[in-house]
């Protein structure tokens, strides 16, 4: 049989319940936050090598022209 908690024991179980939840929804946030930052570098970085690409096939004809 279990032992009926005492009312401070309870107190403290939901004190660190509640504690647990704040640094949870605090990582979540980071993550989240950190999740778009990367996105919008990620977006960027794709758009640079579109145009890498897109030079070295402007390049690329330009050679093929001269031939």
């Amino acid at each position: 049989m279990m032992d009926a908690l005492f009312p401070e024991q309870i107190q403290k179980e939901e004190g660190e319940i509640m504690r647990l939840k704040t640094i949870l929804w605090a990582l979540y946030l980071t993550c989240s936050l950190a999740g778009s930052m990367a996105c919008n570098t990620v977006h960027g970085m794709g758009q640079d090598i579109e145009r890498g690409g897109e030079k070295t096939q402007d390049a690329a004809d330009a050679v093929k022209r001269r031939m």
